[in-house]
């Protein structure tokens, strides 16, 4: 049980709803529900350290904002007895109540008996019922078999970008969401325009009551929920995917691809506190953490050093280009370490043979919160020239001296696939030295006489410490591959 829950009575009469302590009672479990919603400005109504005692005896329904009042209404009619909302079961002015309840976020949505989600409405007085067309509902017709028994078929109007618009959704360009919509087992989606209902078997919706199209998350959230109650699940999950592999070694290597399909996801959304960046997904890490093991900032140490190949890609609509926080909150090897929308599908990334290994790690804080973190990475370093002009060379090529050592040059340019720069703003350099290191290379095919190199690009402070700034990708001969010489690097 979540550690605060708003009883809201045993039926849709009831006017008044109060706060249970379940930390400080001893309450049998109940089903209670959650709600996911946009605060957008601040609710009227809040749990505050000063009225702590009086919401324990009594809330009145008319205090309640919109949202608030629909979701409890909602679960009286469904004689679901409980709800959490975080704006009234977390103690908003107090940061150590805040910090710990953010934790629990992984129990509190995944055994939840229902997500409510308020999708259409930007803040928590637009509510979670609205005027609705008639016309969206479907029309029921009835076919009579060759056995004489009637089948109904239901005749619907297919609306172009009516998926999209749900996916839009205010809700959904929250960056919290994604573990709201990943943990619990049912949700309920009330948009302006219809109910949508989504569990661990289906997604339907009253214009597809038997089943919605191609649901983009539906597949996420079946995997996650089949590895979380049974890791030797996923040998079903690979089989369907024709590849045969140990159980457990399947769950991890799922898992993991799992993970960095949702940092996709998650980089893609709006957060109003940028420094709730690891917070704001802290419960999907926590629920993967027996299965993944140690957990390193937003990347999974069974994960290395292929977690380590993300990029920085296109801007979001009405946002600035990916940059680096001038607030430390992550390592530079760490996409939490970036304000924007990140990229796992690095070209050429795929079907990769490691030519680095990770020595050592070390992160200082928590899944929610990090303050220090390094990785020592045993690989080959070179010495490299980056700039933005082509007078630094041929874009993304080695030119090196008759020792075949020289200097890589690399050039940054819009829309290059060969080196990405994980925060422009940061590059205002004509030129400057780096260093790469190769992490992986393309497995080599018959007759390839260069393969591909996947290369951090790493810039050099004054005290000798190594920062991320990118990656890249070269081609080179096996033979000069190995003949560089083998370093042992620390990366902050």
């Amino acid at each position: 049980m979540p550690s605060r829950l708003l009883y809201v009575g045993s039926s849709y009469q009831d006017e008044q709803v109060y706060l249970c302590d379940t930390s400080h009672q001893v309450i049998p479990y109940q089903p209670y529900a959650t709600l996911s919603y946009c605060w957008g400005g601040e609710p009227n109504t809040k749990l505050l350290q000063q009225n702590l005692e009086a919401l324990t005896q009594i809330v009145p329904l008319e205090v309640l904002p919109k949202t608030f009042k629909d979701a409890v209404k909602l679960v009286q009619h469904l004689g679901i007895r409980y709800i959490w909302i975080d704006a009234l079961c977390i103690i908003q002015d107090s940061e150590e109540d805040w910090r710990q309840e953010s934790l629990l976020m992984n129990k509190v949505y995944r055994y939840s008996t229902l997500n409510i989600a308020a999708s259409d409405a930007s803040d928590s007085n637009g509510g979670c019922f609205f005027n609705r067309d008639p016309s969206i509902r479907p029309d029921i017709g009835f076919v009579k078999e060759e056995d004489g028994t009637l089948t109904p078929y239901y005749f619907v109007q297919v609306r172009s970008g009516l998926l999209a618009v749900f996916e839009e959704g205010p809700l959904y360009r929250r960056a919290w969401v994604l573990q709201e919509r990943m943990l619990p087992a049912r949700l309920l989606h009330c948009g302006k325009t219809q109910l949508t209902w989504q569990c661990r078997e289906t997604s339907a919706s009253e214009e597809y009551p038997k089943s919605r199209p191609e649901d983009g998350t539906l597949y996420l959230r079946q995997v996650f929920w089949l590895l979380m109650s049974d890791p030797n699940a996923a040998s079903k999950v690979v089989e369907t995917h024709s590849v045969r592999s140990d159980s457990t070694a399947a769950a991890v290597n799922l898992l993991q691809r799992l993970w960095r399909r949702l940092v996709e996801l998650y980089s893609s959304c709006f957060l109003t506190n940028p420094g709730d960046k690891l917070m704001a997904i802290a419960g999907l890490a926590v629920g993967m953490q027996p299965i993944l093991g140690e957990y390193l900032a937003g990347l999974w140490e069974t994960a290395l050093p292929r977690d380590l190949l993300w990029v920085t890609t296109l801007s979001l609509p009405g946002s600035p280009p990916a940059r680096r926080s001038p607030v430390y909150r992550a390592p530079s090897w760490s996409w939490a370490s970036i304000d924007g929308k990140i990229d796992y599908r690095f070209p050429g990334a795929i079907g990769q043979d490691h030519v680095s290994s990770i020595e050592r790690y070390e992160v200082v804080g928590s899944v929610g919160e990090v303050t220090f973190g390094f990785l020592r990475i045993r690989g080959k370093l070179r010495a490299a020239r980056l700039g933005t002009d082509k007078s630094t060379g041929e874009e993304s090529s080695n030119h090196q001296d008759d020792a075949g050592c020289g200097t890589i040059h690399l050039i940054v340019r819009r829309g290059s696939e060969q080196t990405f720069i994980d925060d422009l703003y940061d590059y205002n350099h004509p030129s400057e030295d780096v260093h790469v290191l190769p992490i992986s290379r393309r497995n080599p095919k018959a007759g390839d006489s260069e393969l591909d190199y996947i290369c951090l690009v790493l810039r050099k402070n004054q005290l000798s410490q190594f920062h991320r700034i990118g990656l890249c990708k070269l081609e080179f001969r096996n033979e000069e591959f190995e003949a560089w010489d083998d370093y042992i690097v620390n990366i902050y």
